[in-house]
């Protein structure tokens, strides 16, 4: 499988999940899932891996910030 194949299979597949509703199982399990600690960090090593630049900040009152860039 070519880089770009590979890319348009998972954007295919991210997409897909934007179309469940929240109540779903499958939308409530991948929340579970990416909405922790251990979730964000295979994000973050899946975008490191793909030579993303990447920073996330903590705002104490305010939230959260993530900034990353890459290569277009």
């Amino acid at each position: 499988m070519t880089d770009l194949t590979q890319r348009r299979v998972l954007l295919t597949a991210a997409l897909g999940f934007l179309t469940l509703e929240p109540c779903e199982p499958e939308r409530r399990l991948l929340d579970g899932w990416l909405n922790t600690w251990s979730g964000v960090g295979h994000i973050v090593a899946d975008m490191v891996r793909e030579d993303y630049d990447l920073e996330l900040r903590r705002y104490v009152g305010q939230g959260r910030r993530a900034m990353f860039s890459g290569r277009i």
